[in-house]
């Protein structure tokens, strides 16, 4: 939530699959779109972003479970199964590079 908008920016909160269209604006600025869509728009964060988070982004996708399963075997083997080299050089093809491990 913006709190405070000292340069009294205009904010326009806009559905994630439309943020790609926004680009093609000229009273838009910038826009802050997530990798999935950017991919499919033709577009790559490396090339064309401004910016990319880090793996230590409190942002970051994350595979999450209830703290009572959290240590279950099934969740255990989908961890070590998706923490792989294999994992991240599957992303990095899909992705063009753009995907960030954040393990």
């Amino acid at each position: 939530d913006i709190i405070d908008n000292p340069k009294q920016l205009k904010i326009v909160e806009v559905d994630t699959p439309q943020l790609t269209r926004t680009l093609d604006d000229p009273n838009v600025a910038l826009s802050i779109i997530n990798t999935n869509f950017s991919a499919q728009a033709g577009l790559s964060a490396a090339r064309d972003g401004l910016f990319m988070e880090g793996p230590d982004s409190p942002y970051v996708n994350a595979i999450v479970a209830r703290e009572d399963n959290k240590d279950s075997k099934k969740v255990q083997e989908l961890k070590e199964a998706f923490q792989t080299q294999q994992v991240a050089d599957k992303a990095a093809e899909v992705y063009k590079g753009d995907a960030i491990k954040g393990w």
